[in-house]
Order: C-alpha cells, then structure tokens, then sequence
C-alpha cells in the first residue's frame, strides 16, 4: 500500500501530503495525543489484534478528536451473510476476515481492551 500512496502522490502531487509512513497499526510510531484526526482505510479487518489496533488510535489522537474507521463490516443475514460465512475458512487466502462486525470494533472502542 505504502508503494501505491508514493505512486499516487507523484501522480498527483504533494501539495496536501507532508509525509507517507509505513507502521504497525498495533503499535504506531507517534506520540499520544499527536493527530487531530486519525483514518484508517481498510485496516481494521486485516490487523492481527484489534483491541491494539483500537488502542494505539486513541493512544495517538488528542481526546475529544476524530476517529474514522472506513472498512468492510459483515452482515448477519441473507445472501451477503452467507457468502461471508462462507468465506471464513478462506480469510487467510482473501486477506482479511469476512466475519469482522461493526459491533466487535464499537464494543473495543467504548470499552477498552476487554477480554
């Protein structure tokens, strides 16, 4: 991904970039409170641990700042539910987890680390 945002930025300019970093979602390497804003594109269903995921967002955002979180979420019913259960054995092949809930990540980020 980090190769294809240096290609995009030489495609369409830097004006609005500072600078791209590669890093482990689980452990960022930023200090606490350093974005207003922190994005994550497609990460949450591909990270191993997601209770560090969720933590290192709020590690690294100022507190009352904005967490955004753009993902695939799963459906519990009819033919996209069952296409993803279907999927589940596949996850490793697909790259990500087809059976990631929206609640799973809610439940983190209210909640903490939990169990």
């Amino acid at each position: 991904m980090l190769v294809k945002a240096c290609a995009r930025v030489s495609r369409i300019g830097p004006e609005n970039l500072e600078t791209l970093h590669e890093m482990n979602a689980a452990h960022i390497d930023s200090e606490d409170s350093s974005f207003d804003r922190v994005f994550a594109v497609y990460v949450a269903s591909v990270v191993p641990n997601l209770a560090s995921f969720v933590v290192e967002m709020q590690r690294v955002c100022i507190p009352g700042g904005d967490i955004l979180v753009f993902n695939h979420f799963a459906t519990n019913s009819g033919l996209f539910g069952w296409i993803e259960d279907a999927a589940i054995p596949f996850a490793g092949l697909i790259g990500f987890k087809p059976d990631f809930y929206y609640s799973d990540l809610l439940h983190l980020s209210r909640h903490g680390l939990g169990s």
